[in-house]
């Protein structure tokens, strides 16, 4: 019997406990006056550098600017096997911290055949 009495205290302990700390957990409030809650802005600039077969390519490399309608990052024309390059993109914040997070999507694609020499290539 005392062992039944010591659990049934028990649990009914640990039950309280619960109670009181969820409701203490989520039921918490605060009323200020006056105060205003803003987030910060941020001056982005880009710059791009890009190459194609080791060659600058002055068409879509650009010194740090807001970006505008009709600025590619990428826009090669007549690749071929073989063909290399690179593209430097910098992102530019220097009035509050900032963080990126970047996802690339190919949104056109003009390959209509695949040819020898590519099916060779693998």
């Amino acid at each position: 019997m005392k062992k039944i009495i010591l659990s049934l205290s028990l649990i009914a302990a640990i039950t309280a406990g619960a109670i009181w700390f969820t409701n203490a957990f989520l039921s918490d409030t605060e009323a200020t006056a006056g105060n205003t809650f803003a987030a910060g802005t941020i001056d982005l600039k880009i710059d791009n550098e890009s190459y194609y077969n080791g060659v600058l390519n002055p068409g879509t490399s650009w010194q740090t600017k807001n970006l505008k309608t009709g600025d590619f990052f990428f826009d090669f024309h007549d690749l071929k096997p073989g063909d290399y390059g690179e593209d430097t993109i910098s992102l530019i914040v220097n009035d509050n911290p900032a963080w990126a997070c970047l996802a690339m999507a190919i949104t056109k694609d003009d390959d209509n055949i695949t040819l020898r020499p590519e099916i060779k290539a693998g």
